[in-house]
């Protein structure tokens, strides 16, 4: 749950006590964010990415979904459809709430392309170099003269990463501090841009 001053509670999003009674029944709580890597697009920088991917028009992918937020910006910005995937329950079903006809409960990384996109923005996990992983493999999805508009981890010093654009047109830009904060994570982040 979430603090509220005003209410001096903490407010959930949902009904509580199944979690609550798993972490009494067996004395672990588990971090669902962390375990779902579930650090989700603030809606402005979702607009920016959309706008970045310049998506009107174009089918969009969005590899690890969440909730959707970087489909919503993109179909907001006039993207002709945008499809993903998503593991996490929850996530699921609320993607499918809003439309979305996405192959979900799917693990992307283990997903082929049926047809190559011009247009990939993305938000993958981070933790042991998954968004490099997951870009990579975004990579295969991408039309020859496709772009494609990731949020990456801030360390943009790793050898896998430059290793994995080699040969690309590509440029990463450093997302504003505390961008992410609303999301329940202060980690440093870029976009990343490749054509």
């Amino acid at each position: 749950g979430k603090w509220n001053t005003k209410e001096q509670a903490h407010i959930f999003a949902g009904d509580p006590r199944p979690k609550l009674g798993l972490m009494l029944e067996t004395g672990v709580a588990v971090d669902e964010k962390k375990k779902w890597q579930a650090f989700y697009t603030p809606p402005e920088l979702a607009e920016k990415i959309a706008a970045m991917a310049d998506v009107k028009g174009h089918l969009v992918l969005e590899p690890s979904a969440g909730d959707g937020a970087l489909a919503d910006a993109c179909m907001n910005a006039g993207a002709f459809q945008a499809r993903g995937s998503e593991l996490k329950p929850g996530a699921v079903a609320k993607l499918e709430a809003k439309g979305y006809s996405m192959p979900c409960n799917a693990d992307f990384l283990t997903q082929k392309p049926a047809s190559p996109y011009k247009r990939i923005v993305m938000n993958p996990p981070f933790t042991k170099n998954q968004d490099i992983k997951h870009i990579a493999h975004a990579l295969t999805w991408l039309h020859a003269d496709g772009l494609l508009v990731a949020v990456m981890l801030g360390n943009t010093e790793r050898p896998k990463l430059k290793e994995m654009l080699n040969g690309h047109d590509w440029k990463i830009r450093d997302v504003p501090a505390g961008a992410f904060k609303e999301s329940g994570t202060n980690i440093a982040t870029a976009i990343l841009t490749v054509r």
